[in-house]
Parts: C-alpha cells; sequence; structure tokens
C-alpha cells in the first residue's frame, strides 16, 4: 500500500473499514496494535476504532512491553480483546505470533461483519 495519510488514526480506519483509497483493500480479521506508539497512545487508537460501527466484531490484541496490571486493565477497558507482552527475543516473538495466529484463526469463534469473509 503506497498511501500516506496526514491523520494516521484515520488512514487507519478508512483502510480497516475500506473506505476511500483504502476501498479494495483486503478484509482485515486481526489487529495487532502496539500500546506505545510514540506520540500516539495504542489505546486511544483502539478506542476510536470501537468507534466504527464495521469494526465492533474485529479482534484486537494489545501489544505491550512491560506487564502491569493497571496497564492490561486499561488496555481491556480501551477495547482490547488481548493484550500481550511482547517478546524480547526474535524467535520468542515469531513463536507467539505463531501461536497468537492459531488461536484466533483456529481455535476461537469469530463473527465477521457482512462484505469481510
Amino acid at each position: 500500500m503506497g498511501f500516506h495519510y496526514r491523520d494516521g488514526a484515520g488512514g487507519l480506519e478508512d483502510y480497516l473499514c475500506r473506505r476511500g483509497l483504502d476501498a479494495d483493500a483486503p478484509a482485515v480479521h486481526l489487529l495487532l496494535q502496539d500500546l506505545n506508539l510514540g506520540a500516539v497512545d495504542g489505546r486511544d487508537v483502539v478506542r476510536r476504532l470501537r468507534q466504527e460501527h464495521e469494526l465492533g466484531a474485529l479482534p484486537i490484541v494489545m501489544f505491550t512491553q512491560v506487564w502491569s496490571e493497571t496497564t492490561v486493565r486499561s488496555c481491556y477497558q480501551a477495547g482490547a480483546n488481548a493484550v500481550m507482552i511482547k517478546p524480547v527475543g526474535f524467535h520468542q516473538f515469531v513463536e507467539s505470533i505463531q501461536s497468537l495466529t492459531r488461536f484466533w484463526f483456529q481455535t476461537a469463534a469469530l463473527v465477521h461483519e457482512p462484505g469481510t469473509e
């Protein structure tokens, strides 16, 4: 995708909802959202995405580097479906993503919005 947006969150919403320049984008069935995005808090992104009707059933997994009960609770309150601690090593990260993918796409029962299959 070679599109650039001034508003990163707005661009993400357009992509996930397949609007505007992203009308032909493939459907997204799982979003991995980093908690710390520099100037933007990942929880704010999740809150904003949860306001979009088309994204109500989209599973969102938040990534964070440090576990704290307060942080995890705030991620769930923002609308995340799961919170995952980022592994330090590359191989552990790959294993975590593989495990996460198996769970969401092979084990979990998901509801897709019409037209996103």
